[in-house]
């Protein structure tokens, strides 16, 4: 056990783990909110109940043939913008892990059904370029769940906002040094644990997530390890965790981004990693009707995030 946690979790299972993500009930082992609802309250409607959820859909139809690769043409110039249909030469499966932060705007049933939506979308996009994956979740037991929240808690209001100003200034204020190390010492500490319990590529639906040093507190990509966290003014990003599993899959090992499928480099406006939002935004931002860069897909199939993808010939059925 490291002697600098931020986060004292448990050693052995205890029967949790990784688990088939289950939508007949809210999330299991996820406390209900019942306090601080950030939320104005309200009347409960139908489409807050995540075993609604339509069914996975590609550009508005339902997927009944996923496959159907449709590519631009970016890197390292707008070689070719225009949306053309290659063929590709292996199909891959994965499986991603999601958890749902206890005590966060998405630890609710209209937070859980978001999540779901944005899941199968994302997988709905990868999904047509022979990408099939799979959803697990992560489940701790009570006690951890309770410190997580009571944690992230106090680091938001003793730690956070009083070092940017107030949460007016969240996005715009850089943040100290140690304020961001307790946070990614804290999502350091939840990535041990999910490994142990056979964790590959951890996403989290939380309220803020800090990647590196930088103050945005947006949707990103863990550099140094197999982890993601979708913010909770993404909900209305569509395609945002399509997006940031481009940068997970495009890397060769967990700490070892890739090249073209790290640094945004496709020139083309409609590539999914095309991202038009500046350092510090915290506006939502639409990524419907986007495409992967050839450039990217070839970095995916070569790199595989490292373990994440396995890739077999046969690639996508012509239509």
């Amino acid at each position: 056990m490291r002697d600098d946690r931020v986060l004292d979790f448990d050693d052995e299972s205890d029967g949790y783990g990784r688990q088939p993500w289950s939508t007949e009930t809210p999330y299991a082992n996820a406390p209900q909110r019942a306090e601080d609802e950030a939320d104005a309250p309200r009347k409960k409607r139908d489409d807050d109940d995540p075993r609604d959820t339509p069914p996975p859909v590609i550009y508005g139809e339902e997927i009944d043939n996923p496959c159907n690769p449709v590519y631009v043409d970016g890197v390292p110039s707008a070689n070719n913008c225009d949306p053309h249909r290659l063929d590709v030469s292996s199909t891959c499966t994965g499986t991603v892990t999601g958890f749902i932060f206890p005590g966060s705007r998405w630890d609710n049933r209209r937070g859980i059904g978001a999540a779901i939506e944005e899941i199968n979308r994302s997988f709905a996009f990868f999904a047509q370029y022979c990408i099939l994956l799979d959803l697990d979740q992560l489940t701790l037991n009570p006690r951890e769940l309770r410190m997580l929240r009571a944690w992230y808690r106090d680091w938001y209001r003793r730690r956070l906002l009083p070092a940017v100003g107030g949460a007016s200034h969240l996005g715009t204020t850089t943040i100290p040094t140690e304020v961001i190390d307790e946070y990614r010492g804290a999502m350091g500490d939840l990535q041990e644990r999910a490994t142990g319990l056979d964790v590959k590529l951890l996403v989290i639906f939380c309220d803020e997530y800090i990647n590196n040093h930088r103050p945005s507190l947006g949707s990103s990509n863990r550099s140094d390890a197999h982890q993601i966290g979708i913010t909770w003014i993404d909900r209305r990003s569509p395609y945002i965790l399509a997006h940031e599993l481009v940068h997970a899959f495009g890397k060769s090992a967990p700490d070892a981004p890739g090249d073209v499928t790290w640094d945004h480099k496709s020139a083309c406006p409609r590539a999914i990693t095309t991202i038009a939002r500046t350092a510090g935004s915290r506006r939502p931002i639409d990524l419907s009707n986007r495409f992967l860069d050839i450039k990217e897909d070839v970095e995916i199939r070569n790199n595989r995030g490292g373990n994440l993808l396995e890739c077999a010939s046969g690639g996508c059925p012509a239509d």
